[in-house]
C-alpha cells in the first residue's frame, strides 16, 4: 500500500475512513512477476445493539466488486498466452472476531463460500478463511491485464461489538503452472 497513486484513486475513502481497509496491488519489487493484483476493501461495521433484548452486533464485509481500477482482482504481469490456473484467497480474522460464519453476496457466486481452513498456515491470534474460485479468466489486450468472471463478496456478523479488528489477506494465483502470492494486512475499526 506504499502506492501513493492508488491512494489518490480511492479519493481518499479507503484511507480516511478507519472503518475500510482496501488490499492492494502488489508492491513494486515484484511487478515483474504475475500476480493477483486489485482491491478487496474490508469494512468493519458500526456497532449495533437491540436495547430490548442487551444484545450487539457488529458486521463485517470483504467486497471486491466493482471495476478495475478502484475496485476487483486481476492478474497482472502474464502475458496472453498465459494459462491462468488454481486461485484463492486466504483472509485471516483475529480470533476477537471469534468464529464467524461467512456468506457469499452479490455475483461472487463462482467463488466458494469463505470457510474456516485448516490446512492454511497457522498466523498466531488470528483464524484462516480460504475461498478458492472456479470460474474462468479473459486476457483484456487494452489494459494486458486478465480479469476473472465473478469477483469475490462475503459478509458476516459478529454477535458483538468489535472496536478493533486485524486482518491479514493472502492472495494465491497459478500462472503456467507456477503458484505466485503475496499478503496485506491492516487494522480495521468502525466507522
Amino acid at each position: 500500500m506504499s502506492q501513493q497513486t492508488r491512494r489518490s484513486i480511492v479519493k481518499g475513502a479507503a484511507w480516511a475512513a478507519p472503518a475500510v481497509l482496501a488490499t492492494a496491488t502488489i508492491p513494486a519489487y515484484a511487478a515483474s512477476k504475475p500476480a493477483l493484483d486489485g482491491w478487496l476493501l474490508n469494512i468493519l461495521g458500526s456497532c449495533s445493539r437491540d436495547w430490548w433484548s442487551g444484545a450487539s452486533s457488529t458486521t463485517y464485509t470483504i467486497n471486491g466488486q466493482g471495476n478495475y481500477p478502484d475496485r476487483g482482482l486481476w492478474v497482472s504481469n502474464a502475458p496472453a498466452s498465459a494459462v491462468i490456473g488454481a486461485t484463492k484467497v486466504t483472509q485471516y480474522v483475529s480470533t476477537t472476531a471469534g468464529s464467524p460464519t461467512f456468506q457469499r453476496g452479490g455475483t461472487s457466486n463462482q467463488w466458494s463460500t469463505l470457510a474456516y481452513d485448516s490446512t492454511a498456515p497457522v498466523k498466531t491470534g488470528y483464524r484462516a478463511y480460504t475461498t478458492t474460485f472456479s470460474g474462468t479468466w479473459k486476457y483484456n489486450a487494452t489494459n494486458k491485464l486478465w480479469f476473472p468472471s465473478t469477483l469475490p463478496y462475503f459478509t458476516t456478523t459478529v454477535d458483538k461489538c468489535i472496536t478493533t479488528l486485524q486482518v491479514i489477506t493472502a492472495r494465491f494465483v497459478t500462472v503456467n503452472g507456477t503458484v505466485y502470492s503475496f499478503e496485506r494486512s491492516g487494522t480495521l475499526r468502525p466507522a
